[in-house]
């Protein structure tokens, strides 16, 4: 929320800082309203708080090669906007917000009893948005301007293809439960019956005389 604020409020285009108040109260309703319908995982808390070691592996593991890159970024840009005389304070700065909000709201969830791999999405979302702003202006300080994203879209790509294929085999397990879950209770329905749980658990054991 206040990145969203001082984003729109910092922008020398009037027609930009226009959304300054729209944008900030809509995240700061999709804030309580975030909060406040999270009575499931609530019910749901297993663990502990100050879990920094498992936060650290995870940052590392989810979020640590886009974290490097974009350091990384930020290090050149500033060091082009020193020697070269270029003014990239601006989109500089905001490089360092976005880093910055990333690393933030990964260390919120220290008071977390929970550290479910989703948490993540908003800190890789803004490291994201970092490394493409750094690439942007890398590619218009230097002659590579083909080889640059043509290198950078093969890397993500390959990046992608390995995450993909490591939450396939959950996100397929995931489907299967749910899927069987959905029949039995449409099942059920169908029979005008209330309970699912007695002829599913009939069905296992049928199945379990069988074998």
């Amino acid at each position: 929320m206040i990145l969203t604020y001082f984003y729109y409020a910092s922008s020398s285009n009037s027609e930009f800082r226009q959304y300054t108040y729209p944008s900030t109260f809509s995240c700061i309703a999709g804030f309580i309203i975030l909060i406040t319908h999270n009575t499931g995982e609530a019910a749901s808390e297993k663990g502990r708080a100050f879990q920094i070691r498992l936060i650290i592996e995870q940052l590392v593991q989810y979020g640590g090669i886009l974290l490097t890159i974009a350091l990384s970024l930020i290090l050149i840009l500033s060091i082009q906007n020193h020697f070269r005389r270029i003014n990239l304070n601006n989109d500089i700065l905001i490089a360092e917000l976005l880093t910055a909000s990333a690393l933030a709201s990964v260390g919120a969830l220290i008071l977390s009893p929970q550290i479910p791999p989703r948490t993540y999405f908003g800190s890789v979302i803004f490291l994201i948005v970092a490394c493409l702003i750094g690439f942007n202006h890398l590619v218009q300080l230097t002659k590579l301007t083909r080889i640059i994203p043509i290198g950078c879209a093969s890397f993500i790509s390959c990046v992608a293809f390995q995450r993909y294929t490591d939450v396939y085999p959950q996100l397929l397990s995931n489907y299967e439960r749910f899927y069987t879950a959905e029949q039995a209770a449409l099942n059920a329905q169908k029979h005008h019956r209330n309970d699912i749980l007695r002829p599913w658990n009939e069905r296992c054991l049928q199945l379990q005389c069988i074998s």
